[in-house]
């Protein structure tokens, strides 16, 4: 190879840092705020979304799965609380499983967190249900998850990332 271009190569190279350098205070913060939107999605879909209307429901059951998830060759024990509970709407019986409006499953590495959940609805008691308004068939127990620390732990770390480098930047 030629010395030119070995030099051709270099420069390349450093053009390409000198774009990332421009991009990375951005794609940090970008990165914050998109960990921001995901945690604050939930409660701006339950200020602004159709009101679910409250209704007595029976635990039908409730019990701690236990399943394996397995993600680039490696598996994890995962426990999921499944409560089914039944309600009835203008003399229509409806079952459900879903736990939050906010999302479809719940699932945690640690079974006491499920089991504790779990534990707040015992089979044959009564409990609040939250019903879709018109869609009768859509319910849930739980207006929102309990507090996600990791998508606030990252949208914070992110942010200050990406503040930090155009501040040390610019």
């Amino acid at each position: 190879m030629t010395k030119d271009g070995m030099m051709s190569i270099f420069q390349s190279i450093d053009d390409s840092l000198s774009i990332f350098e421009l991009m990375a205070p951005f794609m940090f913060f970008g990165a914050g705020l998109l960990f921001f939107y995901l945690y604050l999605a939930p409660y701006i879909k339950l200020k602004f979304g159709k009101k679910y209307l409250p209704v007595g429901a029976k635990i039908l059951k409730s019990y701690v799965h236990e399943y394996y998830l397995t993600t680039s060759g490696r598996s994890s024990l995962l426990y999921k609380p499944v409560i089914e509970y039944q309600y009835e709407i203008n003399g229509e019986k409806y079952i459900s499983t879903k736990l939050f409006i906010t999302t479809k499953s719940y699932s945690s590495s640690i079974k006491y967190h499920a089991e504790t959940f779990q534990n707040k609805y015992t089979e044959g008691s009564i409990v609040t249900a939250y019903v879709h308004p018109v869609k009768s068939e859509k319910a849930y127990l739980e207006e929102i998850i309990p507090l996600n620390t990791f998508l606030i732990g990252f949208s914070v770390l992110f942010t200050l990332i990406g503040v930090i480098i155009y501040i040390i930047k610019h």
